[in-house]
């Protein structure tokens, strides 16, 4: 949680698109380091422009250092990839 004057926003659970073959439509993803709260739109335009293929592990890096604020990206969920 942040303070009172606290320019930095916790890490949030965010979402973002497979292109294709991937079992769930969207994936769960996170931040590793807060980030200030004036960048968070701008870091989720990013994420929401992102766009993989299946499969995933949690865990993975899917941005590094997203806009040079120092803060990875990381799926928090394992996709599969979808099995025709």
């Amino acid at each position: 949680m942040c303070g009172s004057g606290d320019q930095r926003s916790p890490t949030k659970h965010r979402h973002f698109r497979f292109g294709e073959r991937g079992e769930l439509p969207l994936a769960s993803v996170r931040l590793t380091a807060p980030i200030p709260k004036d960048r968070i739109f701008d870091v989720m335009e990013a994420i929401k422009a992102l766009t993989c293929t299946a499969p995933l592990r949690a865990g993975e890096v899917l941005i590094q250092d997203i806009l040079g604020l120092g803060a990875d990206v990381i799926c928090t969920k394992e996709v599969d990839r979808i099995q025709q």
